[in-house]
């Protein structure tokens, strides 16, 4: 403790959220040294951005996959519930059992892309959160004040407003602003997205 070298889980929440503690654990073996650093921090800050993106809501005009492309989601979906299975039979090989997921998340963010309906996209989000939650992550999206939302909307609405005026400048002084707040944008053919950071 004299070197410095000690994080209380106190201290560490004040900085991060539980579940990066979680997801560090989670991403290297329990028989191996925890390698507890920034890097190691901010890679598993990304693992679960990673995993959070599958929660998203569909694009507002999505038309629906086909038939076949939607079973192709619900197939991927059962073949990751066995992998996860095998993984954490093998010596509770959580890494394995992440990769697993990430799998699911690559599936359901493509489906998202090629127009799947949240109603396509549900059954596998279930799975996700089930597994997710084996793992005991939360996966809690952060939230700001009403306060604090209303002035990301009408940031988001002048932003938007500058882009239709070709004011790029502008648009890209507001983005920077925002990402300054927290939050971060996506725009798409349906519009401007948002979530924090």
């Amino acid at each position: 403790k004299s070197l410095g070298n000690i994080v209380s889980i106190k201290d560490f929440l004040k900085t991060r959220d539980a579940d990066v503690m979680r997801m560090l654990v989670l991403m290297g073996s329990y028989r191996a040294p925890l390698i507890f650093n920034d890097e190691t921090q901010d890679a598993a800050e990304k693992s679960l951005e990673r995993i959070k993106s599958a929660f998203r809501s569909a694009s507002p005009s999505a038309k629906g996959l086909p038939a076949g492309t939607a079973a192709e989601l619900v197939t991927q979906s059962e073949a990751t519930k066995q992998s996860f299975t095998d993984a954490m039979d093998d010596d509770f090989n959580s890494p394995l059992a992440l990769a697993a997921l990430y799998e699911l998340v690559k599936a359901v963010n493509t489906a998202r892309d090629n127009g799947a309906t949240d109603a396509q996209l549900e059954p596998a989000q279930k799975t996700l959160r089930e597994l997710t939650g084996v793992l005991g992550l939360q996966l809690k999206e952060k939230t700001g004040s009403s306060e604090m939302e209303a002035q990301v909307t009408v940031l988001i609405a002048e932003r938007n407003e500058a882009r239709k005026q070709k004011q790029w400048a502008r648009s890209d002084q507001i983005r920077d602003q925002l990402k300054e707040m927290g939050v971060t944008i996506e725009d798409s053919k349906d519009g401007t997205t948002w979530r924090w950071l």
